[in-house]
């Protein structure tokens, strides 16, 4: 266990950082107001910088173009294949129909395999790829860290390996992958904790469990142990973590355990959505359904009915699953293009609560991120008419 109490010095110096974390959480795609820093100091609190911050990600999101337009004709008929970490998360079946849809759109074929939660098994789909003449492979959420002897024997017969959602859009790609499809899991992490602080009275007594397994879920982390310790230093974040294999049993048999161990607890911070499911029957299992809230990210629309039904959820920060799909078609092209020329491309996110989800389809993608055509751009990019 790992717990989070920092002072952080004079009132003046924790306004100042305050301010300063709602700026830097507020530069980005999001529609935010324009005299955030000014308010913030005006209203003389954390608590109305992170409001800020909150406001500043309900609205929609706008199309980050991800590099210069790319001739995919040159690539018709190429297999592309994609390896989850897991096909049974709801979160990576719907990026897979994205993936699908995208690669169809630009004259690709693609084949999709399951890691089942074990790194093993994903080696073996890399590998099953390359044997079968693939001609990029696709890691989603397969940590390419785990992966150093497939993305090599993949280099080896010229096969250019993306990672999508394996780091924050932050970070360079990792070594060995040739592009990276994902958003800030950083600001993801530090837009919760702000919802949190924002909306309790008194201190945010929390828990995040973390699968420390996926890479990327550490910028998640990050972002929210810096924001409780800039914005909220009386507050608490307990630490627990799961194994990808088990995340589902241990994220139901630890909940309760947890919640009994630090009775104080009034957050409960799942690493992503699927997880939630799981901890959200633990709640209430402690008996702590009326009292413990639940923030996670991924907008699977499983858990933004949670929201809507009042089921201990309450927000959730999330890409577009189906756009992420795209996305990822796109950072492939790029490295099929140029497989020297890593880079990073970013998808927005959005944040949701009761107030911008009633009267919204949650299985309907296109209500939760209207306003984008997002198809539209990528193919204006890949020259597709």
């Amino acid at each position: 266990m790992q717990r989070h109490k920092h002072g952080y010095g004079s009132k003046p110096k924790r306004l100042a950082a305050a301010v300063a974390v709602a700026a830097m959480a507020m530069t980005s795609w999001a529609t935010a107001p324009a005299s955030a820093q000014e308010s913030a100091a005006d209203d003389g609190g954390a608590q109305a910088a992170a409001q800020h911050i909150v406001e500043g990600f309900l609205g929609p999101v706008k199309f980050i173009t991800p590099g210069p337009e790319i001739d995919a004709s040159q690539f018709a008929e190429d297999e592309i294949w994609i390896v989850s970490a897991d096909l049974s998360i709801p979160f990576h079946q719907n990026i897979i129909k994205g993936w699908e849809e995208a690669a169809a759109a630009a004259g690709l074929k693609s084949q999709k395999c399951d890691g089942k939660g074990q790194q093993q098994e994903a080696s073996r789909c890399v590998d099953q790829a390359i044997a079968a003449g693939a001609d990029g492979v696709a890691l989603l959420s397969v940590s390419p860290t785990f992966q150093v002897g497939a993305i090599e024997r993949a280099k080896d017969a010229s096969v250019p390996v993306i990672g999508m959602l394996t780091t924050s859009s932050e970070h360079e790609p990792w070594p060995g992958t040739a592009c990276e499809a994902t958003y800030s899991y950083y600001k993801s992490g530090q837009l919760l904790a702000a919802y949190a602080i924002a909306n309790t009275e008194g201190p945010v007594n929390g828990i995040f469990m973390d699968t420390s397994e996926y890479k990327e879920v550490a910028f998640e982390k990050k972002g929210y142990f810096d924001t409780f310790a800039l914005l909220s230093p009386e507050s608490t974040l307990q630490y627990a973590d799961t194994l990808v294999g088990t995340m589902k049993t241990q994220a139901q048999t630890q909940t309760p355990v947890l919640l009994q161990r630090f009775p104080d607890t009034n957050w409960f911070f799942p690493a992503y959505d699927v997880m939630a499911t799981f901890v959200i029957p633990g709640v209430k299992e402690a008996g702590f359904g009326d009292k413990v809230r639940v923030a996670s990210i991924n907008a699977v629309n499983t858990n933004l009915q949670f929201i809507l039904d009042d089921n201990v959820q309450v927000a959730d920060a999330g890409i577009p699953n189906n756009w992420m799909g795209w996305a990822g078609v796109d950072c492939m092209l790029r490295a099929m293009t140029d497989p020297a020329g890593a880079v990073t491309t970013e998808t927005p996110f959005r944040l949701f609560d009761k107030s911008n989800l009633e009267g919204v389809d949650v299985n309907d993608q296109e209500a939760l991120f209207p306003g984008v055509d997002y198809r539209a751009e990528y193919k204006k990019l890949w020259g597709i008419e």
